[in-house]
């Protein structure tokens, strides 16, 4: 399909809200990095004495780190496709409609 250009796009309400939701989540999502990575450095961390810590992070941790953040990316991604698929099947053919078939054909490439 490829991504088309709009001119003369005006947001309408309901795409107004559509994004002020998604930015929403978008900081509900990042907050959800931080306390995965807090989380993930204290099981690295714990019961380790300060040499141990030091000299022996292993990088299966590292590893489990960088999962647990790709997969609060992969659920974001989901979710703001979601967003979008939602809009393109609600709307007639329409400027607004065609904002939204690229956000979701962005996500999905």
């Amino acid at each position: 399909m490829g991504c088309k250009s709009i001119t003369g796009l005006v947001l309408d309400h309901q795409s107004k809200i559509r994004i002020a939701e998604i930015a929403t989540k978008k900081k509900l999502f990042k907050a959800l990095s931080v306390s995965l990575i807090g989380g993930t450095l204290m099981n690295i961390l714990n019961g380790r004495n300060k040499a141990e810590v030091i000299g022996n992070i292993k990088s299966t941790d590292f590893q489990a780190l960088s999962s647990a953040l790709a997969g609060v990316h992969l659920i974001e991604k989901r979710v703001l496709m979601d967003i979008a698929d939602r809009e393109v099947a609600t709307r007639i053919p329409s400027k607004n409609r065609l904002f939204w078939e690229n956000i979701s054909y962005g996500c999905k490439n």
